[in-house]
């Protein structure tokens, strides 16, 4: 399933805007700051139900508007599809799919995924943990409802935790009220780690990768309710949860001479880049469901070196993809068919 054509009303800078799609490949080419990320927050934030910005939905209305609406229409050999998605200040989204109006779980099947390419990418290598978990749990979220619904309620869960903790001396059954989470966020807990680990393991199947070996090495942090006894009198003092999978970490390693090494801290720059590009491999093989996913990619050629931009360009033959970039030389760097968009 593809694309064949995208409409914007209100949304973002954008008061009407319409554009043809080809099932390959498309480069949108427009001077910075014109909306070239924007048209590929529209198609992510219809087929994955989230902005890749972390903004806010009302964020994504034009100014001037109460609402705004991004209609797609796909095509599945003769089969067509219509989306249309309408957000509105009210903090109210619309899911309208082929003239019914359904909610987004129960249209996410019907639909491909949209994966996406960005220059920062690379951050997920190099930056916080706390950075690969939101990495991780973006990736999760579009696949399962169980581990969005667990991971909402285990955050929802700990805050409650942790500020028990920090009111333990004034709180009167403080015993009881601790014992009922420790088991609640066990509870949770047990579904998100093994849903993480789910991914790890499928990732490690598929560990060579242009002459590179990739494997991710989950450092889980579980939540038991035995850990969470031991590790009380601490907590009392601090003020907050010590264990649990807010604390996992996932290592993105690469093997060198026989040994598995942290790309992050022993990968070149190039070698990186091709990790992330295996990561998005993950993603696409972990996402697609009847359909392939759609690929997103937000100005990254112009940052990669030749050998760099024709690995990328393999993964363009199997998946509709849509490219920007404020380059009209982009267009020149990839020697296969493509739709050009001015903007």
């Amino acid at each position: 399933m593809y694309i064949n054509q995208l409409e914007l009303k209100n949304f973002r800078r954008f008061k009407k805007l319409k554009l043809y799609l080809h099932p390959l490949l498309n480069i949108i080419i427009a001077k910075n700051s014109m909306g070239k990320t924007s048209i590929l927050e529209s198609i992510y934030l219809a087929l994955n139900n989230s902005g890749f910005r972390q903004d806010q939905d009302e964020e994504f209305i034009n100014f001037q508007a109460s609402s705004a609406e991004i209609r797609l229409s796909l095509s599945e050999s003769e089969d067509k599809e219509d989306l249309k998605l309408i957000i509105s200040k009210n903090h109210s989204k619309k899911f309208i799919f082929n003239k019914n109006n359904l909610s987004f779980y129960e249209v996410r099947n019907k639909l491909p995924r949209a994966i996406l390419f960005t220059p920062t990418d690379i951050e997920i290598l190099t930056s916080t943990p706390d950075n690969r978990r939101k990495y991780f749990n973006k990736i999760l979220n579009n696949k399962s409802l169980e581990y969005k619904t667990a991971l909402n309620n285990y955050e929802n869960a700990l805050k409650k935790r942790n500020k028990l903790l920090q009111q333990a001396k004034i709180t009167t059954d403080f015993k009881t009220q601790i014992k009922f989470w420790n088991t609640y966020l066990q509870k949770q807990a047990k579904i998100i780690t093994e849903t993480r680990q789910s991914l790890v393991d499928l990732a490690n199947t598929i560990q060579e990768f242009y002459n590179y070996e990739f494997k991710i090495k989950y450092l889980k942090n579980e939540f038991t309710v035995d850990k969470a006894d031991k590790l009380l009198a601490e907590e009392l003092k601090r003020g907050f949860t010590l264990c649990g999978p807010q604390k996992d970490d996932f290592n993105i390693m690469i093997k060198q001479d026989q040994n598995w090494l942290p790309v992050k801290n022993f990968g070149s720059r190039s070698q990186q880049r091709i990790a992330v590009l295996w990561l998005k491999k993950l993603e696409i093989v972990f996402l697609k469901n009847h359909y392939q996913p759609i690929l997103l990619i937000d100005d990254l050629f112009s940052e990669l070196d030749t050998d760099n931009r024709l690995k990328i360009s393999k993964f363009l033959l199997n998946n509709q993809t849509i490219l920007t970039s404020s380059s009209p030389l982009t267009a020149e760097l990839i020697d296969f068919p493509k739709h050009i968009i001015k903007i």
